[in-house]
């Protein structure tokens, strides 16, 4: 807030979580606020939200080979060992294996540079992959590189 212009000494804090009274007056000072609002179920809140969430369970490997088709065994390889290991999690869990939708992702980059970005890889085109990888740079950077080789920096399962 501060950084976007905002004085925050002209707000309320409001804290949330199970540790948030405790720390909200040491905050409220330091920004030089004078109110902070503490909900009575504070703490239980944030429990039952937790409760409503999903199961989830991810897991990522690092693999640096071309965004190619010549790849495409060892990117593969590498999804169904995370799949298995996602799955595996979430059996522990008591969740059944057919239960579990699962998403593939790519961190890809562009080779030479450090920043990469994730792209759904659930219809398994290495061309999608490079299409929805172009797309995300141009989106984020405002460029795209003509020619450039695009490196898979690692591979994710999410389920």
């Amino acid at each position: 807030s501060v950084q976007r212009g905002y004085d925050v000494t002209e707000y309320l804090l409001n804290c949330f979580g199970g540790a948030g009274g405790q720390h909200a007056c040491l905050v409220a000072d330091a920004l030089g606020m004078e109110a902070v609002l503490i909900h009575p179920f504070s703490g239980l809140l944030s429990a039952y939200g937790i409760g409503l969430s999903s199961i989830f369970s991810s897991r990522q490997q690092a693999l640096l080979k071309p965004l190619a088709e010549v790849s495409r065994p060892a990117i593969d390889e590498l999804i169904a060992t995370l799949r298995k290991a996602v799955i595996d999690e979430l059996a522990a869990q008591g969740i059944a294996e057919d239960a579990v939708a699962s998403k593939p992702v790519l961190q890809i980059r562009y080779d030479g540079t450090d920043t990469a970005l994730p792209v759904n890889f659930e219809r398994g085109s290495i061309a999608r992959a490079k299409a929805d990888f172009e797309a995300a740079h141009k989106a984020q950077f405002g460029f795209v590189y003509d020619g450039k080789p695009m490196i898979v920096e690692s591979v994710g399962v999410e389920g």
